[in-house]
């Protein structure tokens, strides 16, 4: 079963659960974004991505270049951990991970969540790639990748016992649009998969697919 599909039940099986009030408010809010071209603005395929630094589990400090160490590198933004979305994206990027870098590239996620936030993801996960913090979405702004979280979203997240702000930080209510990259050794990208649905990812085969073609 692909990635989308399962996404796709996991939706049917979340809406059916949520007041109609609440979920019309969701809807709404997807739509505005969606309708808010943050995709056409966004970087494209045939450009270079940044040299951003990331924060590692460790505390250490990391640029891209280093990640890359001459080899191609999928990258995926998440918006959290306690998105059951991304949680299912982070499941199948990790079920295809040995097959990533036995085509010799490296994998890696980012959020803007904290440090401590990322390796709880990652232990109760079992993600075995290396997840980054994004604090304050700054390499995500740099690639045209953030919103604001409405303060009609936030309340309604709150009832669902998941406070963003707590996650990513004071005050900070900034997401990416859930994105998947895959880039060169020159940084150039080569692929990238950017929905304002955020229900909607790339699938991990059309990953492997492309890494075939570098």
């Amino acid at each position: 079963m692909g990635l989308q599909t399962r996404l796709d039940t996991l939706k049917k099986e979340f809406t059916a659960n949520v007041p109609s009030e609440a979920l019309a408010v969701m809807n709404q809010e997807t739509e505005k974004l969606i309708a808010s071209d943050i995709v056409s603005k966004a970087v494209k395929v045939g450009e270079i991505l940044p040299n951003g630094q990331l924060t590692a589990v460790s505390g250490e400090q990391v640029n891209v270049d280093q990640l890359l160490d001459g080899k191609p590198l999928v990258i995926s933004f998440y918006r959290g951990g306690w998105c059951p979305y991304c949680v299912l994206e982070l499941k199948a990027l990790e079920s295809v991970a040995d097959e990533i870098r036995a085509l010799g590239a490296n994998i890696i996620a980012m959020t803007p969540e904290s440090v401590s936030h990322v390796k709880e993801t990652k232990q109760k996960n079992g993600v075995t790639f290396d997840v980054f913090s994004d604090e304050g979405s700054h390499f995500a702004k740099e690639l045209g990748l953030v919103f604001t979280l409405p303060k009609s979203l936030q309340e309604i997240y709150l009832k669902f016992d998941i406070d963003v702000e707590k996650h990513n930080g004071e005050s900070k209510f900034e997401l990416p649009i859930p994105t998947t990259l895959i880039i060169k050794p020159n940084r150039e990208i080569v692929y990238i998969y950017a929905d304002g649905d955020y229900t909607k990812r790339s699938e991990p085969d059309t990953l492997l697919d492309i890494l075939k073609t570098i």
